[in-house]
């Protein structure tokens, strides 16, 4: 779980520019299932139990057989 969370947080802080990390969250929303609502959910909660709730919500909609690499490595670590 605590891999799984390093992933996330190294994914959120990946790029310097605001438009790598757009084209990254526009990535991410384009996936079948994607529901942004639990990954911004996600983004901004503090209370770790919750963060990985919402990260489990947002993973278990997604097709875990994607060629997107984010959400990928997440799949695998949740």
């Amino acid at each position: 779980m605590l891999r799984f969370i390093i992933i996330l947080a190294l994914l959120m802080s990946m790029g310097c520019s605001s438009n790598h990390v757009s084209d990254k969250l526009r990535s991410i929303a384009e996936e079948k299932g994607a529901d942004m609502n639990f990954y911004h959910l996600y983004a901004q909660e503090k209370d770790i139990e919750k963060k990985v709730q919402y990260a489990e919500i947002f993973l278990s909609q997604i097709n875990p057989d994607t060629d997107n690499p984010a959400i990928a490595r997440m799949c695998d670590s949740i």
